[in-house]
């Protein structure tokens, strides 16, 4: 896995890569030399991926190649409510859960349902109006898919969603896609593998659209959320992967009391898991590439390209498994852009940047009109931090108090409701989050300070969040 702290640009496994078609000619951009064609508003193509952790790149070659060596990799990607519908409905309306309401994936607070009533003002109806061709293509947000006769949602031309077989927004196999055309049934064949399949119909968007006018496109597909299944054809070729710290950290005494009784995970199972992630990625790095070679280089001279997850996944960090937690393993997610011309090529930016940045920035290339929670990579300052949040959650094996904190660069404050617990992280000493530094007298000030800018972040906070109690000391 290697160490998440300078893992964006890691070298490749030479197994995957070989596995791989080869890479067409890209075009080059000196810095600077290239500006986006006499001000014509640029294509937009964003590919979100489900459940991919920032260390998860190495898998990608393709697309480090195409969008990283050509333009700009964030070290510090931000998923702030670390949850599919939450990270999703970020993207789409460019706000944070204690904006527009969608906390979990299903529920009152979570799914389409809590998200419904924001789908008249989102990226897609806010560059349809200034004369973009929209498609989506792959997973939306949970619970979309089950109404009786689910509809497309506003601004989309093009709107192809899956339906797993549980009802679910994703699946490998055994799905159906719901949207601008008939329902299409597909089963477990080689060829029904939905990465692929959403990748075809996202070719094909491109291939009809008008090159006279923008496009923008979502390619959303399910991998390598779990269970983490392999196109055919990569089944068996990633290698047996090491494992690092924090995965089982040996010292919970630290971690607030409710994480203090996690047993260690089987090494094995980690393993295991860690590796069919990165074979179910294979397809999308494929994928990618067959995106871009079908714009071709007249239109990919001048379009914005978007790489990033939804939120990553702890495969064993703090001996915790999922995410929806504040640590660096769940909210730290692969992000990637590529503008020719406008972006300058291989750069490696250190900033806090998140989803909702993201959107931001989305709407300053298109020149259209819509308020985010964002900044704008093009036109913005950096921010200096972000909140992270979350509702309570409970699992089989502990039960997560609802908590509210603020990330920066270096550092991670979090604080569970109703004093259940306070956490303080220094990532340029302690990289894997293993010293909690809330009592060490030397982070004094800093923890004043970063409790401060979180309290009043946190208003409001989470439902249910209580902040008053004094926290308990691990």
């Amino acid at each position: 896995m290697g160490d998440r702290r300078s893992r964006v640009c890691a070298a490749a496994s030479l197994v995957a890569a070989a596995s791989l078609m080869p890479l067409a000619a890209s075009p080059t951009t000196a810095s600077g030399a290239v500006v986006a064609a006499e001000g014509a508003s640029p294509n937009i193509v964003v590919v979100m991926t489900d459940d991919q952790g920032a260390d998860m790149l190495d898998a990608m070659p393709l697309t480090q190649a195409l969008i990283a060596d050509n333009g700009v990799a964030f070290d510090n990607g931000l998923s702030p409510t670390s949850l599919c519908c939450p990270a999703r409905a970020a993207l789409l309306a460019g706000t944070y859960s204690h904006t527009n309401g969608v906390w979990a994936n299903s529920g009152p607070l979570g799914g389409w349902s809590a998200f419904a009533n924001s789908e008249s003002n989102t990226l897609a109806t806010a560059l349809d109006d200034v004369g973009y061709q929209t498609g989506f293509f792959g997973k939306y947000l949970n619970g979309w898919s089950m109404q009786a006769d689910p509809t497309v949602p506003a601004g989309w031309d093009s709107f192809a969603a899956m339906r797993g077989p549980n009802g679910g927004g994703g699946s490998y196999y055994n799905y159906s896609i719901l949207g601008t055309k008939p329902p299409e049934v597909y089963a477990k064949l080689a060829t029904d593998y939905s990465t692929d399949v959403i990748a075809a119909k996202a070719q094909d968007f491109i291939a009809v659209a008008d090159p006279a006018a923008p496009l923008f496109l979502v390619y959303a597909p399910f991998g390598p959320h779990a269970p983490s299944t392999a196109a055919p054809r990569h089944i068996g070729v990633w290698p047996k992967e090491r494992l690092t710290s924090p995965v089982n950290e040996a010292d919970m005494s630290d971690k607030p009391e409710f994480m203090q009784a996690l047993l260690p995970l089987p090494k094995r199972k980690l393993r295991t898991m860690i590796r069919k992630q990165h074979q179910a990625l294979i397809s999308i790095d494929e994928a990618v590439h067959n995106i871009y070679a079908t714009l071709g280089e007249e239109r990919a001279a001048n379009t914005l390209f978007i790489f990033l997850s939804d939120n990553a996944l702890m495969n064993g960090d703090h001996r915790l498994l999922g995410k929806y937690v504040p640590y660096e393993g769940a909210t730290e997610i692969p992000l990637l852009m590529r503008w020719d011309g406008v972006i300058d090529p291989a750069q490696l930016d250190n900033r806090v940047f998140t989803i909702q940045d993201v959107t931001a920035t989305i709407i300053d290339a298109a020149g259209a009109s819509m308020a985010t929670e964002g900044l704008s990579y093009l036109t913005d300052a950096p921010r200096t931090g972000s909140v992270v949040e979350g509702i309570e959650t409970i699992k089989a094996d502990f039960v997560r108090p609802a908590y509210c904190g603020w990330r920066t660069e270096r550092y991670l404050y979090a604080r569970y409701s109703d004093g259940a617990g306070e956490e303080l992280y220094d990532y340029e000493d302690d990289p894997a989050e293993l010293d909690n530094r809330v009592n060490d007298p030397a982070y004094a000030d800093v923890l004043d300070e970063l409790r401060s800018t979180a309290k009043e972040a946190c208003s409001p906070g989470p439902p249910d969040f209580l902040w008053d109690a004094e926290p308990s000391t691990p």
